[in-house]
């Protein structure tokens, strides 16, 4: 069901005393806690992320979360685009050990993940496909084990994976409304019904948050990540960058934070 996936980072992490984030609305992400804990705020929610648990954040949601009292958070991370997307009204969280399917194809991906982290979009290796693989039937096995409480449309999904194919290049609404043989205005109220955001807009968020991502690479240039992520050039990334977030590529680690 999950295809045309897109990892921005991944990886395991221990975090102590002080620790905290706020990540950038408009990515999927999921934890899986090992041990210690962490506080998340969720809207007017303040819950604890917990050993043992999974936890959901669609692209949707607006959260942050911060240390505890305990000594150290260890978790593994995932940052990601899908098709279909993934948005909810709440996040999720579950207990692999209730549902055994999801606990044999979690300790796979977990596994792998760990052995081979992707620390920046552009460091590939050998096991990326291996990962994207693990993950999407991750998605596929909580999906049907669990049930996400969201509203898949077959439609929009097609024209995601088109997005995903093709965000380096120069897409157009227009392009995207004759997938689903829509008028263009039809076709953006539709897709902004179902992501919350138009398509512009969402294939700015996509461009951006991999730019932010590859700016992790010592090895990779301005230039190189705005022809990666579909600018024409430095210039226009650095000004897309400082509008959206308020701060130059220079300053970006100051943006990113620390998972």
């Amino acid at each position: 069901m999950f295809k045309n996936l897109i990892f921005t980072i991944y990886g395991r992490s221990t975090m102590h005393t002080d620790w905290h984030i706020y990540p950038r609305v408009g990515i999927n992400r999921l934890y899986y806690v090992h041990s210690g804990s962490a506080c998340y705020i969720c809207g007017n929610k303040r819950k604890t992320l917990t050993p043992g648990n999974i936890y959901i954040f669609p692209q949707n949601l607006e959260f942050g979360i911060s240390m505890e009292e305990s000594d150290s958070f260890d978790h593994t991370y995932f940052d990601f685009f899908c098709s279909p997307p993934l948005i909810f009204e709440n996040e999720i969280c579950i207990n692999p050990e209730k549902y055994p399917l999801i606990k044999a194809v979690q300790e796979g991906l977990l596994a792998i993940s760990e052995a081979y982290p992707l620390n920046t979009v552009l460091e590939r290796n050998s096991y990326s496909d291996a990962i994207a693989s693990s993950f999407s039937a991750f998605l596929d096995t909580i999906h049907n084990e669990y049930v996400l409480p969201a509203n898949f449309s077959r439609k929009i999904g097609k024209v995601i994976e088109y997005i995903h194919l093709h965000f380096s290049e120069n897409i157009t609404v227009v392009e995207l409304s004759k997938i689903l043989f829509m008028e263009e205005n039809a076709f953006i109220r539709k897709f902004k019904k179902h992501i919350g955001i138009t398509p512009y807009q969402y294939i700015k968020k996509l461009r951006l948050n991999l730019a932010i991502s590859m700016l992790r690479s010592e090895d990779s240039t301005l230039d190189e990540i705005a022809s990666a992520c579909g600018y024409s050039d430095a210039c226009s990334l650095s000004h897309a960058i400082k509008n959206e977030f308020g701060k130059y590529p220079g300053e970006i680690f100051k943006i990113a934070g620390q998972r």
